[in-house]
C-alpha cells in the first residue's frame, strides 16, 4: 500500500452508505464480521471504520484489522497501527507539515479521521502562517454518520497550532496529527500474489 493506492481506493468508495449501496458499504466496513455485527455497523459512525476497511483492502495485515471488531475501538485501531508502524506524526504548534493526498488526518474535538485526496496550497489569512485547501473522503457523514462522502476543508497553521475548518459548516477543529500511509504500507503491507507473479511465472 502507498499513498497513491490509498487515494485511488478512497475515491472509489465515495458515496457508499447505510442507505445507499448498503451491501458494498458493509462489505467494506466488516467483510468477515458476523451478520449481527455487520448490521450494527450500519448504525455506527464510520470515519475510522472506513480507514480500517481500506487498509484491509490494500493488503495491510495486522491483528487489529482481522480480529472480530470491538465496538467503539475503530479510531484506537487506526492510531495504534500507525504508532506501531512509526507512521503516526503528532502536530505541535511549530510543526512543519505539507498535507499529502493518501494520508489520514486526525482532528479533535470531536474525534474524527479522514483521508486526504486533494491538497492545494493557498494564500494564508492574516491570522495564519500557511494554509491549504483540502478535499477528503470521510466516513462518518450523512444520517447517523453512516455514509462516506467528499468533504472540503481549509487546513492552516496558526500561532496556536494546526486547524481544520470545514467549508460547508464553518466548524474548526484542531489537527492533532496525521498518519503517513506509506509508512503503514512498509510496516504491515503484503503484496497480493496475483499482482506480482515474479520471475518464475515469466519463465
Amino acid at each position: 500500500m502507498n499513498r497513491a493506492e490509498m487515494r485511488r481506493h478512497a475515491l472509489a468508495v465515495e458515496g457508499l452508505g447505510a442507505h445507499h449501496r448498503r451491501d458494498e458499504y458493509l462489505q467494506l466496513l466488516g467483510p468477515d464480521e458476523s451478520p449481527e455485527m455487520r448490521e450494527a455497523m450500519a448504525g455506527m459512525s464510520s470515519c475510522a471504520l472506513t480507514v480500517r476497511g481500506l487498509w484491509r483492502r490494500l493488503c495491510i495485515v495486522h491483528p487489529r484489522l482481522h480480529a472480530p471488531y470491538q465496538n467503539a475501538q475503530a479510531v484506537v485501531d487506526v492510531l495504534e497501527i500507525a504508532r506501531e508502524a512509526g507512521a503516526w506524526h503528532p502536530l505541535a504548534r511549530t510543526s512543519e507539515w505539507v498535507p499529502t493526498p493518501g494520508d489520514v488526518v486526525h482532528v479533535y474535538p470531536p474525534e474524527h479521521v479522514g483521508i486526504l485526496v486533494e491538497v492545494t496550497p493557498c494564500p494564508p489569512f492574516a491570522h495564519e502562517l500557511e494554509a491549504f485547501l483540502a478535499e477528503r473522503v470521510d466516513g462518518g457523514q450523512g444520517p447517523r454518520g453512516a455514509a462516506i462522502a467528499r468533504v472540503h476543508a481549509r487546513i492552516a497553521r496558526t500561532s496556536s497550532g494546526w486547524v481544520d475548518t470545514r467549508l460547508d459548516t464553518g466548524v474548526t477543529r484542531a489537527v492533532t496529527g496525521y498518519v503517513d500511509v506509506d509508512q503503514v504500507g512498509e510496516a504491515f503491507g503484503v503484496r497480493p500474489r496475483d499482482t506480482d507473479p515474479g520471475p518464475a511465472a515469466a519463465a
